[in-house]
């Protein structure tokens, strides 16, 4: 996950590298949403996921079958909107269950057939109801602490 922002203040590079670390995964029809928040009073942020829009290069699918215990591993980088820099990375596990959630998700998609209108809609749906990632929420099905 690469996370832009412009000018990062000295708190938001120290959260990322550091802070609690909060995930939530809400679907809503052909796309689902990763929400995240470093440090406790960090806002609730999100990015959409359609796996047909992905590269080709970078479809990975997860197995269908995986141990109860495995965790997803997610690489964070903080760069620098203006001058490209990385302020801040680290890696975090995601909890068992939200792994087993994310990774079928992403499966659901992958198999699923695509429709580029369809994809485009629900984002702009998702956005027109609910135009703050904390509102997503409210329809989130699974939920992990980083490295828990």
């Amino acid at each position: 996950m690469t996370l832009f922002v412009a000018d990062p203040t000295p708190e938001e590079i120290d959260d990322v590298r550091r802070g609690e670390a909060v995930f939530a995964l809400t679907i809503l029809g052909p796309v689902f949403y990763l929400a995240f928040r470093f440090g406790a009073a960090a806002d609730w942020r999100d990015v959409p996921y359609a796996w047909h829009i992905q590269h080709v290069e970078a479809r990975a699918t997860p197995p269908a079958t995986c141990s109860s215990e495995d965790r997803a591993l997610l690489w964070i980088s903080l760069v620098g909107a203006d001058d490209g820099v990385i302020r801040a990375q680290r890696g975090v596990t995601l909890s068992p269950s939200f792994t087993r959630s994310l990774h079928q998700a992403i499966r659901d998609q992958a198999e699923a057939p695509f429709d580029p209108l369809e994809c485009t809609l629900a984002i702009a749906e998702a956005c027109r109801l609910r135009p703050e990632a904390s509102q997503r929420l409210i329809r989130a099905s699974a939920w992990s602490r980083g490295n828990t």
